[in-house]
């Protein structure tokens, strides 16, 4: 927990000062006896450790200029309203949201969450975080609201990674995410004939979020574009064992009618200058590129496929 104002700045505090201040906090300016917040304190030490507590919360108060009152029966009192909460001020922050939030008012909110309060804080009673928490799941349906209707919610990448997928109201809306979309749902067409390369590849990609399609020879390849969309293809330029044939090429055209960005793959390219050659052929099929085979061939293969689909 940090104490932040104006003139003090910010003051962190331990798990067991922590605690103390939250009791006190909730207790709405009611005074508070020592022993009711001995369970507070990681190993329930006695009166003397809460004492101990209650001395780091006032000296860190004064700093900020709020006085904590010490009552002769060694109870204590926090004026109400003397200090806010954050979980507290982000409940009604979020009950105060009208119908049609924009995208702006929910990325501010987002910002504010910082982690589960019942797991920061294991010793306060849930039931003093449940405001809060019903806050976040109003603010998570406004961001699916708006995601559905297309509009990006900046902030929201940071605050979902909180939750590292355990949160199942967080992951679904998470799936519905534009920024996520683009990766998520591009199809990447692989022709080649070479059954590890062709592995190699389909699983790099994979890995990276694309859904993949591999296809080994120029019949299965024009008929997985007969059957799917696909929004880039990396295509081998020989397709049979003999190496050859200009296979590759029957489906580049395909491709070009199709309006489907493609790179060439190649372990070489006969006649004259490569460079040249490779010019020839992105003119004649409209390739994005040719990517040679050989040392550094995965990094190119790569980078041709993100530039494809950025478009």
């Amino acid at each position: 927990m940090i104490i932040t104002s104006e003139t003090g700045g910010e003051e962190p505090l331990t798990a067991a000062p922590a605690a103390v201040l939250l009791r006190l906090l909730f207790a709405k300016g009611r005074t508070v006896a020592a022993d009711s917040m001995r369970g507070l304190l990681p190993r329930a030490d006695g009166a003397d450790a809460v004492h101990a507590a209650v001395s780091t919360v006032r000296r860190a108060l004064k700093g900020h200029g709020v006085a904590l009152d010490a009552q002769r029966n060694g109870a204590y009192r926090l004026p109400a309203g003397a200090v806010w909460l954050d979980a507290s001020e982000f409940a009604a922050e979020v009950g105060r949201l009208p119908p049609d939030a924009s995208a702006a008012e929910l990325t501010g909110l987002l910002a504010w969450w910082r982690g589960d309060p019942i797991t920061i804080h294991p010793g306060v009673d849930e039931r003093h975080w449940r405001p809060a928490l019903r806050a976040r799941l109003d603010l998570v349906e406004r961001v699916a609201a708006l995601f559905r209707a297309g509009t990006q919610v900046d902030g929201w990448l940071d605050f979902a990674e909180q939750f590292s997928g355990v949160d199942e109201a967080v992951r679904r809306v998470d799936l519905l995410d534009p920024a996520r979309l683009p990766l998520r749902r591009r199809r990447l067409l692989i022709v080649e004939d070479s059954a590890p390369l062709g592995r190699e590849l389909a699983q790099l990609f994979t890995e990276m979020g694309y859904e993949t399609t591999l296809a080994p020879a120029r019949g299965e390849a024009l008929a997985e574009l007969e059957r799917e969309r696909f929004d880039a293809a990396l295509v081998d330029r020989h397709l049979t064992r003999d190496n050859d044939d200009n296979d590759g090429y029957v489906v580049l055209q395909r491709l070009q009618e199709l309006g489907v960005p493609s790179t060439l793959l190649t372990a070489f390219l006969p006649g004259g200058d490569p460079r040249e050659k490779a010019r020839m052929l992105e003119d004649k099929f409209g390739l994005a590129g040719v990517c040679t085979k050989g040392d550094g061939f995965l990094p190119d293969a790569v980078k041709a496929v993100q530039g494809m689909m950025r478009g």
